[in-house]
């Protein structure tokens, strides 16, 4: 299954909507957790649909960054992809104006 697959295969974008539908915490945000394929930044440059989900539900966004995220890693190719990644976040997060990035520093 491709990354493709798993942002826009027909039940994903449903599942996010659903969260909102259940209410139970009634939570004004939603963190959207890079731990999770269908929340990878292929997926999360969907910004119209996630403006469209923020406007319907009157609700905001936190973003949590993939928690084996390492822009200090000793491959240069892997620091590479990860300081890519953050950055292309970061562009993402600007776009929902969203008002924290969440990251664990590796030491």
């Amino acid at each position: 299954m491709s990354i493709f697959d798993l942002c826009y295969r027909e039940n994903r974008p449903e599942y996010l909507h659903k969260k909102f539908e259940y209410g139970v915490l009634d939570l004004s945000f939603v963190e959207l957790n890079m731990n999770l394929p269908q929340y990878q930044a292929e997926c999360l440059e969907n910004i119209p649909y996630l403006k469209s989900l923020q406007e319907q539900y009157q609700i905001g966004y936190t973003i949590h960054l993939d928690e084996n995220l390492n822009v200090c890693d000793f491959n240069k190719a892997v620091a590479k992809a990860y300081t890519d990644t953050v950055v292309r976040t970061i562009q993402v997060a600007k776009a929902l104006e969203v008002p924290v990035l969440n990251m664990h520093m590796r030491i």
